[in-house]
């Protein structure tokens, strides 16, 4: 970085060798005559930018963060530009002097550090917190963020927003949890709904209708706020279904526990569970669906149980299995997602297939008949995600486009129609990370950190803070401060 300055050249000399000091070696600046490359690291707070060390939270150059210059006379503040003479954490960002400092730019959403830099959902210590995690419960919608915080919005019937009530919310609600989340698991169930949570600290929390024990604590009462189950010390992702629930571990262990009528539980028994009970070890994923659990194995396989009227559980019967059954001539799966009644696989070494009940062309082969066993969904392109949900499925391609397939009768395809689709079909929605399907409605997190939905609202669902359906896509209304 060169230093313009009109100072005499000893006085430059002499701050840049108090900064070279202050990195702790010396670094290279023009005009300067110093000879080293550095620097190698900076000390403390400052950070290297073009080859000097620099505090991002004074220099107006590199305010919070290397070459972010501020505007004008704007001075830089506790990281954040803002004009002479406001205080840190605040901003004049009407121009106004005559309103001073109006902005918090520590929380504000459309002021986020620095005046108008706006985030999609929140801003906390001047960052928008962005979401990292989606799931779609049957009528509700739940998202982590960036900053540990658990938002949920939609259907609340048995308190599963988990926010202490069972009012429905029409917009994003906070969920308070005594440490912060890293993964949401919402409920297929509309009928008697439960959620479940991942900690940063490894515990999992569970709220909402606990009467199959699904909350995991011991108990068969419903909660309106979040409950920590004792048998997990180092969770790793949670899987809901409709009365039931699993949870793997840091150690590759898989934990299930609530109803067990169909043998989703998985210890070859038809007995509800109101503790997590150890299910199989090597588990690198789970996945839920109404009454039947699917388990992605360290080594590509994968195994199913539970309820198999429609052949979900992919092992070409329908007969219900109690315990992990191995879904034959299924290998290298890479992604894993369940439906209510339907399964499908992503494979790093075969076709994209899908399983289970037909109807709606759910299953996106062209036809509505049942899949006992996985059957492959032709001219599909590689895929990077796929989620599925009542009655319709959606994927994710390497370059953010999103497909979509099956039940359309309420605008869950996002094609702007009503009409149901046989195979997958590209929607008008690019830039995607992940998506999440729910019994009638639809999301996607995008690259940019937006979280878009659409489909039913009747219940809230899409998070506009409208109950008005959506037949594309459109934002999530997050609150403001």
């Amino acid at each position: 970085m060169a230093l313009t300055s009109r100072r005499p050249a000893r006085l430059v000399l002499l701050a840049v060798a108090a900064l070279a000091t202050a990195c702790g070696k010396p670094f290279t600046t023009e005009g300067t005559g110093t000879s080293s490359t550095g620097p190698d690291e900076c000390r403390g707070a400052l950070l290297a930018c073009a080859g000097a060390c620099v505090d991002p939270l004074t220099d107006p150059a590199h305010c919070g963060g290397c070459d972010r210059p501020c505007a004008g006379a704007d001075v830089c503040s506790a990281g954040a530009c803002q004009p002479p003479g406001c205080p840190p954490g605040l901003g004049d960002c009407d121009g106004d002097l005559g309103t001073g400092c109006e902005v918090d730019l520590r929380v504000d959403p459309a002021h986020c550090g620095t005046c108008d830099n706006a985030c999609f959902a929140t801003c906390a210590e001047s960052a928008c917190a962005t979401p990292v995690h989606l799931s779609a419960g049957a009528q509700y919608t739940c998202a982590v963020l960036s900053d540990g915080t658990l938002w949920c919005w939609g259907q609340n019937a048995w308190g599963n927003l988990g926010d202490g009530t069972m009012e429905d919310r029409l917009a994003p609600t906070p969920v308070p949890l005594p440490s912060p989340a890293t993964s949401v698991g919402t409920g297929r169930d509309a009928g008697r709904t439960h959620t479940c949570a991942v900690l940063a600290s490894g515990a999992v929390a569970c709220w909402g209708a606990g009467s199959n024990g699904q909350l995991g604590t011991g108990g068969t009462s419903d909660a309106l706020s979040p409950l920590i189950l004792d048998a997990f010390s180092g969770a790793r992702r949670v899987a809901v279904g409709g009365a039931h629930a699993c949870a793997t571990t840091q150690a590759r262990a898989l934990l299930c526990w609530g109803q067990g009528a169909s043998g989703q539980i998985g210890n070859d028994s038809t007995d509800d569970k109101p503790t997590p009970v150890p299910i199989l070890g090597n588990v690198a994923d789970v996945a839920a669906g109404r009454a039947h659990t699917c388990a992605l194995m360290t080594n590509g396989s994968v195994r199913c149980w539970g309820a198999n009227q429609s052949g979900q559980l992919g092992i070409g019967s329908t007969q219900s299995a109690f315990e992990p059954t191995e879904i034959m001539n299924l290998s290298d799966v890479s992604h894993l997602a369940l439906g209510a009644v339907h399964s499908c696989a992503v494979s790093t070494s075969g076709p994209v297939t899908c399983w289970g009940e037909g109807s709606f062309y759910r299953l996106g082969t062209g036809s509505s008949t049942d899949e006992r066993q996985p059957a492959p969904l032709d001219n599909l392109p590689d895929l990077a995600w796929i989620a599925l949900g009542t009655r319709h499925s959606s994927a994710v391609t390497p370059a953010g486009d999103v497909l979509t397939w099956g039940d359309n009768t309420l605008g869950q395809l996002g094609d702007g129609t009503t009409v149901n689709a046989q195979i997958p079909i590209q929607i008008a929605l690019t830039g995607v990370e992940t998506t999440a399907l729910g019994e009638d409605h639809s999301c996607a997190i995008t690259t940019a950190g937006e979280i878009l939905c659409w489909g039913a609202n009747a219940r809230g669902q899409l998070g506009d803070g409208t109950t008005d359906a959506h037949v594309t896509p459109a934002p999530v209304h997050w609150p403001k401060p």
